[in-house]
């Protein structure tokens, strides 16, 4: 099983929240994941990630994993039903 290192999409929806869709290859075919993810500013000015949201940021991560769903719907499911 192997698994594919860069992401195939990114969707980012405001305050720093973006989900990240992976296509992942094994025996049985290739099946897709989503991370979402919040980018910040550390202390020294550095761009971070975090899986870390506050309640006002929820809404967003709810944005974005709607996106990806759709994302997923709408180019890979067609994808897989032309073969």
């Amino acid at each position: 099983m192997s698994t594919n290192n860069s992401p195939i999409h990114d969707i980012r929806v405001g305050h720093g929240i973006k989900a990240t869709i992976w296509a992942n290859e094994g025996d049985r075919g290739t099946w897709h994941n989503v991370t979402i993810s919040r980018t910040f500013q550390d202390s020294e000015g550095r761009l971070r990630d975090t899986n870390s949201f506050t309640k006002e940021q929820l809404p967003f991560v709810e944005k974005a994993a709607d996106a990806a769903f759709r994302y997923l719907q709408e180019n890979i499911a067609s994808k897989q039903s032309d073969n």
